[in-house]
């Protein structure tokens, strides 16, 4: 008889999780092949569990911590095998919003949403976690790269014109 260890596998993938209170966790994530950074966290009901985790600015590790998925405000994949999004954008030109976080912190993001498609309607179809391929916190101008938003922590939205490059 097989055992559930020896029939899963699940891949380690390395994350970096922003968290509300401007805390930053840095740790393995275990999951399955294919599966995308946005599902990942869209399934996480209550936790997202991490092992070999640092915490930002503190040389201690832990072999395991456990971090509630509402505290979370985006999360970025730090390894290349792990996409953000698994599903093919419906257009390959990027429509812009402002994202404001219940902290007061504006995001700027680039969406890939069709034309015809209301940006309202997009974000809330995405399941809890937005996988969002271009961010920006506009106060630091620190380029965030792809990460998944938590669409809970999202207090108001807007489109807004492409940031000049």
């Amino acid at each position: 008889m097989e055992t559930r260890a020896s029939t899963s596998q699940f891949q380690r993938r390395r994350v970096r999780l922003t968290l509300r209170h401007g805390r930053i966790v840095e740790g393995n994530i275990h999951v399955t092949e294919g599966q995308s950074l946005a599902l990942f966290m869209a399934t996480r009901r209550f936790f997202a569990n991490l092992t070999e985790v640092a915490w930002a600015a503190q040389s201690e590790r832990l072999q395991h911590l456990a971090v509630r998925a509402e505290q979370v405000y985006w999360v970025a994949s730090l390894d290349a095998a792990l996409p953000v999004s698994a599903t093919l954008p419906p257009t390959r030109r990027e429509r812009w919003a402002e994202l404001i976080m219940d902290d007061g912190t504006v995001l700027h993001v680039g969406l890939y949403i069709a034309d015809e498609q209301r940006m309202t309607d997009y974000i809330d179809a995405a399941s809890g976690f937005l996988p969002v391929p271009a961010a920006l916190i506009v106060s630091s101008e620190h380029n965030l790269g792809e990460v998944v938003v938590n669409t809970g922590a999202v207090l108001a939205i807007r489109e807004i014109d492409p940031p000049r490059r």
